[in-house]
């Protein structure tokens, strides 16, 4: 009868087992270079968009408000990166962890509710101000200076909230997936989106806008096939 291996030798036919190699994580040069071969191509798209597109960003109405300019899938991916962005990959993991499938769904309707009521609000302030371009303008002429200062400086801290959130995603995104200092990515990311926003104004931004909205959604489909 065939003998079963003894314990020791079975240790050591595992070790003798040739271990398949592991995938190596990119290097931080090669990470950093894909990083800013990235924010060089935003630029360079930006760039090229002034350059042949059909709207004048010399016009200031064209350069602060975009009016009438973008079809309505343009609108609807300058929401969706506005309101949510790289948010998508941290906070709905976390909210999901913390407070399970109705903490997702309520974090959801959170986010589009803000989004309802401006539909319906907006046709009304456009009627009442056809060449208003923020909210600020319509509630300046609506209830007076003293309500247009409130808001404005509760707009410049809504603002601020909402950059640090985006660079802190940001930053944690590059900082999980590539274990790198976020610091010099972040500083690219802010740079090039100051110099083509001031150089292209909003339609520049809506442009970028819709890069990032397609590719946020792809990537999310590419996790959850992933996972």
């Amino acid at each position: 009868p065939r003998v079963p291996p003894s314990r020791t030798q079975f240790v050591l036919s595992e070790m003798s087992t040739p271990i398949p190699p592991t995938p190596t994580d990119l290097s931080e040069g090669g990470t950093l270079a894909i990083v800013f071969v990235t924010l060089s191509t935003f630029a360079v798209a930006s760039l090229a968009y002034l350059k042949f597109g059909t709207l004048d960003v010399s016009n200031r109405d064209v350069y602060f408000a975009a009016r009438n300019s973008q079809p309505w899938w343009s609108v609807m991916f300058n929401f969706f990166s506005a309101t949510i962005g790289t948010w998508v990959f941290i906070i709905v993991p976390e909210m999901g962890t913390y407070a399970g499938s109705l903490g997702i769904i309520g974090y959801a309707l959170a986010t589009v509710a803000p989004l309802v009521v401006l539909d319906l609000v907006a046709p009304y302030m456009r009627r009442n101000l056809p060449q208003g371009v923020t909210l600020n303008d319509f509630v300046e002429q609506r209830f007076g200076p003293v309500m247009h200062g409130v808001l404005t400086i509760c707009t410049l801290f809504n603002m601020f909230i909402f950059l640090v959130a985006e660079f802190t995603s940001v930053g944690g995104l590059i900082q999980v997936m590539t274990g790198l200092d976020p610091l010099a990515p972040v500083l690219g990311v802010s740079i090039v989106t100051l110099c083509y926003s001031s150089i292209g104004g909003l339609p520049v931004s809506l442009m970028t806008d819709n890069v990032q909205g397609v590719a946020t959604i792809a990537l999310v489909f590419v996790v959850c096939i992933g996972i």
